[in-house]
């Protein structure tokens, strides 16, 4: 994978509540509160993108945004340290006019039970080809004084917390970076080839997108959990 100089304050745009460059935990990162922060001039319709990330034991929701048309529209996934274990720790959850929709794409297919790190460093990658995508949890982020880590063999990759087929905005190429609810860190976001599989080669069925009721009498509070 290709290691981005991020989250230096020039390589990205600010969508965010507050997003500051701090030291935490040993490494310099990019503290996030509500909102998204996209990478400049990087774009991937089909790959992967990774970063290692940190959020306290209380509720926070960390995750990634691929293929972003603008800070509006846009794919996303995220974590929930806070409810570890839980059928929604893991969730899939596309952005429409700037509206999480988490309310109609819910469900086995959207959501996944996984363990999710808390009050440490660990690794959230998601890897993207046609409509669908995986989503994978790595441990062992963390290490002195930062310094970036050679991504996983795609041999080596565990198994996906989430795998999500039925991705609803279009197929195309887009911007990516973090977004969090709740105050959360980032560190070394990397892009790279997405690691395919047969299944994810088949035709992915096709979704139904949300109209525009949706965009406008939905919530814009990200949160789907307390």
């Amino acid at each position: 994978m290709n290691g981005l100089r991020y989250p230096d304050a020039a390589a990205v745009d600010v969508f965010a509540e507050k997003a500051e460059t701090v030291e935490w935990r040993g490494r310099r990162t990019l503290r996030v509160e509500n909102g998204l922060v996209l990478v400049k001039d990087v774009a991937v319709g089909d790959g992967a993108v990774e970063v290692d990330l940190w959020a306290g034991p209380g509720p926070a929701y960390p995750g990634i945004a691929f293929r972003a048309a603008d800070e509006l529209d846009h794919e996303l996934v995220y974590v929930q340290p806070h409810t570890s274990g839980s059928w929604d720790a893991v969730q899939y959850d596309p952005v429409f006019n700037g509206v999480n929709t988490w309310q109609v794409f819910n469900g086995p297919r959207y959501q996944a039970q996984a363990e999710v790190p808390s009050d440490r460093w660990f690794t959230l990658r998601v890897d993207v080809v046609g409509l669908r995508a995986a989503v994978t949890l790595m441990e062992g982020a963390e290490r002195a004084g930062g310094g970036r880590r050679a991504a996983p063999s795609r041999s080596t990759l565990p198994a996906p917390a989430l795998a999500a087929a039925h991705l609803v905005h279009e197929r195309r190429a887009g911007r990516v970076g973090v977004w969090t609810y709740r105050p959360a860190y980032f560190a070394e976001l990397r892009v790279g080839e997405a690691e395919s599989t047969t299944a994810w080669s088949s035709p992915a069925p096709t979704p139904t997108r949300p109209g525009r009721a949706v965009g406008t009498a939905g919530t814009s509070n990200p949160a789907p959990t307390a």
